[in-house]
């Protein structure tokens, strides 16, 4: 019941971050929307029985992309909404977004009381708001990060709720889960077109470089990568085009790669006397991805398999997890 509680209460608190995140823009003019689901169970090419359930385990993520933007953050630029009146490919114009995450993290070996050299118990409930300006070749994001670590991020209730339901197992060490502590944060990030701009025209391949940085009360670094998109009519990574071009079939395979320098992260050092010293973080850690995405009329589903090297000394070589997402809008 306590468990089924405090999931209630991260509700309510997701809801409200949520809520007023997004206020400001208004629903008809909803960019694009994105639903994520990732699992370690989602690594679909191994055995049900040889899948992890370790580490980065489960996480959830809402976003919602705005082409209106409040007056007093445009800097004199037009928003979206009012640009793609004009033009169904403009040279800038400005959006706001709204995230929701959710993340778990568990050690690779359970136990019920923390164990030297595996990391802790955590959970992570996260909101971002910000406003991006969009140009046909290059993307600029500013966001603000609340949220919170804890037991009200939600992330045993959720964990304990699902392992309940498939019988799998019980997780025995969220009484020693990294502590509540408040997320409070900026970030800023940038992709930059490496192929052709074609917005709203038919092409087979799609490449973009991406950077960004965050500095918050519990995490702060920086990554950057590329990722490239390649079949049939592949979408512009940001920047949709006619009502005649949303409605196209596409279909196209997902490759990337990315690099992070990680300066801090108490997701992994820890925040209390039985989370602190446990395991020692790596200051570089790598990141690959493939996946495949389909989908017609601006609806689009999309699956990725993701590998990340060791974030912490004595954490597996590679952790690998699966992604699967229902997009509205641009993907």
């Amino acid at each position: 019941m306590l468990a089924y509680q405090k999931m209630r209460h991260s509700l309510i608190a997701a809801i409200v971050i949520l809520a007023s995140a997004a206020g400001s823009a208004r629903a008809q003019d909803l960019a694009g929307l994105r639903f994520q689901v990732d699992n370690d169970w989602f690594d679909f090419w191994q055995r049900s029985v040889d899948r992890p359930d370790e580490n980065y385990t489960a996480g959830h993520a809402l976003r919602l992309v705005f082409d209106a933007t409040p007056g007093w953050m445009r800097f004199s630029r037009p928003d979206c909404s009012s640009a793609r009146r004009i033009s169904a490919a403009p040279s800038v114009c400005v959006q706001t977004f709204a995230t929701l995450t959710q993340q778990i993290f568990t050690p690779t070996h359970d136990s019920p009381m923390p164990v030297s050299g595996e990391r802790p118990y955590a959970g992570l409930l996260l909101g971002e708001f910000g406003v991006q300006f969009a140009q046909p070749r290059l993307l600029q994001a500013a966001g603000i990060h609340l949220g919170t670590t804890g037991g009200i991020s939600g992330a045993e209730a959720a964990q304990k709720a699902f392992h309940r339901l498939a019988d799998l197992r019980r997780p025995q060490g969220w009484a020693y889960q990294v502590a509540t502590q408040a997320v409070v944060g900026i970030m800023y990030g940038s992709q930059y077109m490496l192929t052709p701009p074609r917005v709203g025209r038919r092409t087979a391949l799609t490449a973009a470089a991406y950077g960004t940085a965050i500095a918050t009360t519990i995490q702060s670094g920086a990554n950057a990568g590329v990722e490239i998109h390649a079949g049939h009519n592949a979408p512009h990574p940001w920047m949709s085009g006619s009502s005649s071009d949303r409605r196209r079939f596409r279909v196209y395979a997902i490759l990337g790669a990315n690099e992070s320098w990680v300066a801090r992260n108490l997701l992994i050092e820890g925040n209390t006397p039985y989370t602190t010293g446990l395991v020692v973080k790596k200051p570089f850690v790598f990141e690959s991805v493939w996946g495949l995405a389909a989908g017609a009329g601006g609806y689009f589903i999309e699956y990725r398999a993701i590998s990340m090297t060791r974030d912490y000394e004595t954490g597996p070589s590679w952790h690998r997890w699966g992604a699967i997402s229902l997009i509205v809008g641009t993907p």
